[in-house]
């Protein structure tokens, strides 16, 4: 697969001359926004509690057989591990994250040291490049391997990193969870020293620093070492903190459904890389609305089938065609951002360490930083100075607002996932459908996605890891 991906954009085999000769040609390989695809509707399934669907919940429920969506609605354990594997053809996450890694990461990298350019673009597409490589391989290893632990990781098999000097004619091994934290903390690390990002890209869809440090952060909290993922996090923040004030955006949505929260693709500036997915049809099922914080824009002010009234006949949208409890919400072209990150996970990643340094009064002024634009005026009420002095109610207050953060988007199963390893914030996550309560432990196997057929089908060197 990568081999064909690859030579529809450049010549990298030995023989013959590559195509791309000029930093200039080599830079359009990151001009393709398509490329950045990722649904995300398994992953809020575990993550979320959100559900994706068109049809009776209870009716797909009541099939004999089961169904990649079923497994996943009902945290489906026997499923997951027996059947769920042969069930996953493609994973869009997995397409798209090692597309980004072949199609453009790594032909940049194999050649832009010969190719023809002003030094200083060379050093700004090379690093584009190595954050986009780390940046991918994080996604991946995220969904597809176990969650870090220093002591397991240097043994535990994970994913494959791609680097432009491996054979790209050989199947690769998977690397350890240790090998492929490192190597991603390197291309990280090699693109601050070559520091040829700008402080803010052309737009959204390009690297810049803000976008560099988060990669850092995000991957130094996944592995546990906080202070060191808060100082990358402050970074990231010295160059972009903007957070936008979801007031501002509210306005009129798609197919009718009402005003509600607009964000505009590639418009946000809080955001520091943009990727897309289709959010419609998702349903967020009562936990998942009752994990926000009471009054959260990006809750209470998001568009759903039931404005237009045209359901109220059969009892709502969820209820009447569903046959579940919920919220199902419509948000059309607008982009919530499904992988990339933006200003208020750094904010998070900031609280998070203040907690466990024991300062909770630090931490919810982080907190205050994200929450008082998200909040109607009238309704916000600050966390700083209101006397929250242990831990357990600053975890609670941080949990609730990175729900609201993180929500529709890849980095509320990261947090659940992370938090997973450590007994001040494992928890184990219940939903009830159709009367019915299913739930998932921070044991299960859940938590790691398999690798689709159409990867383990051409390369036996690849095994799940559960």
């Amino acid at each position: 697969m990568l081999i064909t991906s690859c030579s529809e954009y450049t010549d990298i085999q030995p023989k013959g001359m590559n195509l791309l000769e000029t930093s200039a040609q080599l830079e359009m390989l990151l001009n393709d926004y398509y490329q950045y695809f990722m649904m995300m509707n398994d992953v809020r399934a575990i993550g979320s509690d959100i559900v994706f669907t068109s049809s009776s919940v209870p009716y797909q429920l009541s099939l004999p057989y089961k169904s990649a969506n079923t497994i996943y609605w009902t945290y489906d354990e026997v499923g997951h591990d027996k059947e769920l594997p042969n069930l996953v053809n493609i994973d869009y996450t997995y397409t798209g994250a090692y597309m980004i890694i072949g199609k453009v990461a790594n032909p940049i990298l194999q050649l832009v040291d010969k190719a023809q350019g002003e030094e200083d673009h060379k050093r700004k597409i090379k690093c584009e490049a190595l954050t986009l490589r780390a940046f991918a391989h994080f996604l991946a290893v995220q969904k597809f391997a176990k969650a870090y632990n220093s002591s397991y990781a240097a043994e535990t098999p994970s994913i494959i990193y791609f680097k432009e000097t491996d054979d790209i004619i050989k199947n690769q091994p998977q690397r350890s969870l240790q090998e492929v934290y490192d190597d991603i903390l390197a291309d990280c690390n090699k693109a601050i020293e070559i520091d040829g990002l700008p402080a803010e890209p052309v737009n959204t869809m390009r690297m810049g620093k803000p976008m560099l440090y988060a990669v850092k952060a995000w991957t130094l909290a996944a592995m546990h070492r906080l202070s060191e993922a808060a100082d990358a996090a402050r970074e990231a923040l010295k160059y972009n903190s903007t957070i936008e004030d979801y007031n501002t955006l509210i306005g009129p949505a798609v197919y009718g459904m009402g005003k509600g929260i607009i964000r505009p693709m590639l418009g946000m500036k809080e955001d520091y890389f943009c990727s897309y997915d289709f959010f419609d049809m998702n349903v967020l099922l009562p936990e998942c609305m009752a994990a926000f914080e009471p009054g959260y824009l990006s809750l209470t002010a998001i568009p759903d089938y039931d404005m237009t009234h045209q359901w109220d006949e059969v009892g709502g949208y969820c209820k009447g065609n569903l046959g579940i409890e919920g919220k199902a919400v419509c948000v059309g072209t607008d982009c919530w951002n499904p992988v990339g990150p933006k200003s208020t996970h750094m904010y998070l990643i900031l609280a998070e360490d203040a907690i466990e340094r024991g300062q909770f009064d630090e931490a919810m002024g982080y907190l205050d930083t994200i929450r008082e634009k998200r909040f109607r005026p009238a309704d916000y009420h600050p966390l700083k100075g209101t006397g929250i002095n242990d831990k357990a109610t600053a975890i609670a207050k941080l949990k609730q607002i990175s729900h609201g953060e993180c929500a529709y988007t890849f980095y509320n199963f990261v947090q659940r996932k992370r938090w997973n390893q450590l007994p001040d914030y494992k928890q184990n996550y219940s939903h009830t459908i159709d009367g019915k309560t299913y739930t998932i432990t921070p044991e299960s196997t859940l938590w790691i996605f398999p690798f689709p057929t159409s990867v383990t089908s051409i390369n036996s060197l690849v095994k799940q890891n559960f």
